[in-house]
């Protein structure tokens, strides 16, 4: 719809690599993409989280050439990093204080 109207997109994403994939695939097939967003200073374990993380040179990712997204997600990285739940707010996640998982909004 946007391409309808001459208006440009700018996927914007901060979460992990498979998301980057996702944003990646979408852009690939739009004419009217300006810019892509991705967060590429996150986690030290980012990479690690799919089999095989996008490729980033020089200000510009690669679609990768493998099935599907390009890669899966490495399920044993994923189980050392879970997200917290209501009861395990005192343990840091993603690099955050004490103070801002207590300012969490409860998951319900």
């Amino acid at each position: 719809m946007a391409e309808a109207y001459e208006i440009n997109i700018a996927p914007h994403n901060y979460y992990s690599h498979l998301a980057d994939l996702h944003s990646l695939h979408l852009c690939a097939v739009l004419p009217n993409v300006c810019i892509m967003e991705i967060d590429v200073d996150d986690v030290a374990w980012k990479g690690s989280l799919v089999t095989k993380a996008p490729v980033i040179k020089d200000g510009h990712i690669f679609l990768p050439e493998g099935p599907g997204w390009g890669a899966d997600i490495n399920e044993e990285v994923l189980r050392a990093h879970p997200w917290l739940g209501p009861g395990d707010r005192a343990r840091a996640f993603y690099g955050m204080s004490p103070e801002q998982m207590a300012a969490r909004p409860p998951v319900t």
